[in-house]
């Protein structure tokens, strides 16, 4: 025969996990179903955002592709890929994309190449005072 929980307990069990504690974990101090847990963690806890709001489902799933993302970023680093490009071609490819309105912004560039903002800051400014002198050479 199925037990009947009330709305109360759900929420207080479903607010236990939403503050980190394993579900599993739960269904063992409660005696409920872990199914039953996901379910309610389906109807009671849903990730807001200004954009949009997640199901747990959408947000484990993004969990995942953030964690597949960071290992590949992981591996690159490790097999010295970036380290092979000389700084000057990443300078250069770094401004090539900035000055496309690119959609990342400068530390995520910098992040995903290996370059200190400080040395792509001083790339872009002695490009910019090179460019200049260039102008008033030919004016």
């Amino acid at each position: 025969m199925p037990v009947n929980y009330t709305e109360q307990f759900k929420q207080t069990v479903i607010h236990r996990y939403e503050k980190g504690e394993d579900l599993k974990e739960l269904s063992k101090e409660f005696s409920v179903a872990l199914s039953t847990l996901y379910r309610w963690r389906i109807k009671y806890c849903s990730i807001k955002t200004p954009q949009r709001t997640y199901t747990p489902k959408e947000f484990d799933s993004m969990c995942r592709q953030l964690q597949k993302l960071r290992h590949e970023m992981e591996i690159i680093r490790l097999c010295g890929y970036l380290s092979d490009i000389p700084l000057r071609r990443r300078l250069e490819k770094l401004e090539s994309i900035y000055t496309q309105d690119s959609p990342y912004s400068v530390y995520e560039l910098c992040e995903a190449l290996e370059v200190d903002r400080g040395t792509f800051y001083n790339h872009i400014f002695a490009g910019q005072i090179e460019r200049s002198m260039r102008r008033s050479r030919l004016a």
